[in-house]
């Protein structure tokens, strides 16, 4: 009897440790609903699911009931960007620290097209500023044909789970591959105030595609 009650406590200890340790909140999209196929601003809520279109001509941003419970629904027409047309969240912490965080996820692909998924963690700067947290062990010199702030990922027709690895230690200056930047990409060290806002986006980059996503989760290593 005591084993067992010594197990369900460890138990407990465990999941209340993820728990406080995930900074998204409401990975499964249980408390989450929004349809928007319009023009619509970011919100100033924290730890909320938000679309954002910058048109009428992107696509609709929606959750679903799908076959693994609530999920985030993208749906591209004739415009496509990862910067404009995106489903993300906002995280502000006074206590992220420095590292490696692990983002997971599950998606599939809703059309028979090749889609491609980007994410990407954005630092909270003025509008006219992209700076992001970038991929772990990302090298320009290395990769000048790759973007070291986007995870592009060709998904299927089945669900699978993606981990992503991000260097919340550094700061990217741009989205573009080294090669197609307008200035040279440059990788520093992050600061407490860049950890102390951003923002977890995911965007579909093929037009007239389709794309399911959830369970989400960014946990540091």
């Amino acid at each position: 009897m005591k084993k067992t009650v010594l197990f369900l406590s460890l138990l407990m200890v465990v999941k209340l440790a993820t728990a406080q340790n995930n900074l998204i909140k409401d990975g499964s999209f249980t408390n989450t609903a929004f349809m928007v196929n319009d023009i619509t601003k970011k919100p100033t809520v924290k730890s909320v699911w938000f679309p954002f279109l910058t048109s009428d001509e992107q696509g609709i941003l929606s959750i679903e009931d799908t076959d693994k419970g609530k999920a985030a629904s993208l749906k591209m027409q004739s415009k496509v960007s990862y910067a404009y047309s995106y489903i993300g969240q906002k995280i502000e912490e006074s206590n992220v620290k420095e590292g490696i965080y692990s983002l997971t996820f599950s998606a599939k692909a809703t059309t028979e097209l090749p889609t491609y998924l980007a994410v990407y963690l954005r630092i909270k700067t003025s509008p006219q500023q992209f700076v992001f947290f970038p991929l772990n062990n990302y090298n320009p010199q290395e990769t000048p044909t790759l973007s070291g702030a986007l995870k592009q990922i060709r998904i299927t027709g089945e669900w699978k789970e993606y981990t992503i690895d991000f260097d919340l230690g550094k700061t990217i200056n741009g989205a573009a591959a080294p090669a197609n930047a307008r200035e040279p990409i440059v990788l520093e060290k992050s600061t407490n105030e860049n950890r102390k806002a951003f923002e977890v986006a995911f965007s579909c980059l093929t037009k007239n595609a389709g794309l399911l996503f959830t369970n989400v989760a960014l946990i540091k290593k």
